[in-house]
């Protein structure tokens, strides 16, 4: 995580441990508010925000995943939402560009919803729509519903392809360097937390309001 700032912060009743990249340096860009997959701790996305040097990151785990403590009032992607738009403000953050993968999709896609102000552009990666959608590799759906994904090193290099579409070249051999090895296991409770708090939001569909000219 080079050059990121952890912090452990309070933001709306809730403890989250938050990283940030760069907000303190000029850039011609908006910072990005990221948003990541169900169970995935900062770690997970790091390499992509060093790699994003031109411009501000910032994103946190989300409670009971990661570093984050357990949840205790279950959320939504309404009450996250709000939270992240406390968590901007608190960081003198206005106009974002917002981004999400996989469950952290949907959160990003009801951020927008929520939040058109605070929302210049968005940027979705392997994710979905809602229910008007393509439906993805049926191969993958099994593998997904299974939480040895999260905590089983060798089941996730096994079905590597399957899941991300891709192979981690170095097998085994450098998993602490790799994908895998930034992975933090959440409990079984926070995954089931997050699925609950995305079926409580069926909005993603209108998501095409928060369009704005530039």
């Amino acid at each position: 995580m080079n050059d990121a700032v952890v912090t452990m912060e309070k933001v709306g009743g809730r403890t989250l441990r938050v990283a940030t990249w760069r907000l303190d340096e000029p850039s011609d860009h908006l910072p990005i508010l990221f948003f990541n997959g169900i169970g995935a701790n900062i770690e997970a996305v790091a390499p992509l925000a060093d790699e994003m040097s031109d411009r501000g990151f910032i994103m946190f785990d989300m409670p009971g995943t990661g570093e984050s403590p357990d949840p205790v009032i279950p959320y939504n992607p309404f009450t996250m939402s709000w939270t992240a738009a406390e968590l901007l403000g608190r960081h003198a953050i206005g106009e974002v560009d917002v981004m999400g993968v996989s469950w952290g999709g949907a959160m990003a896609q009801h951020f927008a919803l929520q939040h058109p102000k605070r929302t210049r552009r968005l940027a979705l990666a392997a994710t979905t729509a809602g229910m008007l959608m393509v439906p993805g590799n049926p191969a993958s759906f099994t593998k997904m519903a299974n939480p040895r994904r999260y905590i089983d090193p060798e089941f996730m290099n096994e079905h590597f392809a399957t899941l991300y579409g891709g192979v981690d070249a170095d097998g085994a051999k450098h998993q602490k360097d790799s994908h895998i090895g930034r992975l933090k296991p959440p409990p079984r409770a926070a995954i089931s937390t997050s699925c609950c708090a995305c079926s409580a939001g069926p909005a993603f569909p209108r998501c095409h309001s928060c369009r704005r000219k530039r």
